[in-house]
């Protein structure tokens, strides 16, 4: 028996991010109907760079996105869809100056001025054929956006809504690699975001004297305000989840989809994203990614982990 192709192993885990998209555009009041409810902080910079990549996949989405984009792109920062996407020449691939063009058409939209000129293919907009309506901030889902709204679009909010949806406490680095802003940026608003008092700092601190290395927010202090409920929205690292679904549905539009590999391939490519991918297979405190097993052990535990996300997107996302 042959082995099975590469787009049948990968096609189940990519639909499945499909769906958490229709859900998360559902809850911020995108014009999409979703059967369920998203669970997770919905990252909305994440939902959008992977909504536009993903339009080949499935082109209902980019209409979607494009509507919502008209009227709610004031709530996006402009700096950090830059950051997220990056500029290196491997997939995954995101096409900036497009999502510009259309966020032009929104409130303050001369902020993506910069960033829809950064690309000379001038490709036209796509005319607005239904409203999404309101900004809907009703679930917990959209307690990151609803920080935004209270604090301003910037690294204040987004650390507020990785802390509430992490447990334990977090240091500066990881909160700077879940967010995609600058070491200085996050640095500096922790340190004053600690001083309000709206989070907590490891170690006390006088301004300017002595800084904080490790820190918390307390998800009780915060619950009554987000109604985020007992149990708060954990922080989904979808940023690292759709970008792993987009290099791989980019990488089969590029000729692979019909291989066929056998498990010394298959294990070879499956560390090779994973190492590369590491957070889009972090599960709690499960590292799937820091597996350490034998080549020949590797494809093994790449389909497990890759029915691992595929589950994620489906039940937790």
């Amino acid at each position: 028996m042959s082995a099975p192709t590469v787009r049948s192993r990968f096609d189940p885990v990519i639909m499945a991010a499909v769906d958490a998209l229709w859900r998360q555009w559902a809850a911020v009041g995108g014009s999409a109907s979703a059967g369920a409810t998203a669970h997770c902080i919905i990252d909305p910079e994440a939902m959008v760079l992977a909504s536009s990549a993903l339009t080949p996949r499935e082109a209902r989405l980019r209409q979607v996105m494009d509507d919502w984009l008209r009227a709610h792109a004031d709530v996006l920062s402009v700096q950090r869809l830059s950051n997220m996407a990056g500029t290196a020449p491997t997939l995954p691939h995101h096409d900036l100056a497009s999502i510009a063009r259309v966020a032009m058409h929104g409130v303050n939209g001369h902020r993506w001025k910069k960033l829809a000129d950064s690309s000379p293919s001038g490709v036209s907009s796509r005319p607005t054929r239904s409203s999404p309506g309101a900004l809907r901030l009703t679930t917990p889902a959209t307690a990151m956006l609803r920080l935004r709204l209270g604090m301003g679009v910037g690294v204040k909010a987004d650390a507020t809504a990785y802390l509430l949806g992490t447990s334990g406490w977090s240091s500066v680095q990881e909160v700077t690699k879940a967010t995609g802003y600058t070491v200085a940026a996050v640095r500096r608003g922790l340190d004053e975001l600690a001083q309000a008092r709206f989070i907590e700092s490891e170690e006390p601190h006088d301004w300017q004297s002595r800084r904080g290395r490790h820190f918390h927010a307390e998800p009780k202090a915060w619950r009554h305000l987000l109604d985020t409920g007992a149990t708060p929205p954990s922080w989904g690292y979808f940023r690292e989840r759709y970008n792993f679904v987009v290099h791989v549905s980019q990488w089969l539009y590029e000729g692979n989809a019909e291989q066929r590999w056998d498990d010394v391939q298959l294990g070879d490519w499956g560390r090779r994203w994973m190492e590369q991918h590491p957070l889009a297979f972090r599960f709690g405190t499960e590292d799937r990614a820091a597996y350490r097993g034998k080549l020949s052990d590797w494809a093994a535990h790449f389909t497990a982990s890759l029915d691992r996300l595929r589950l994620w997107f489906e039940e937790e996302a």
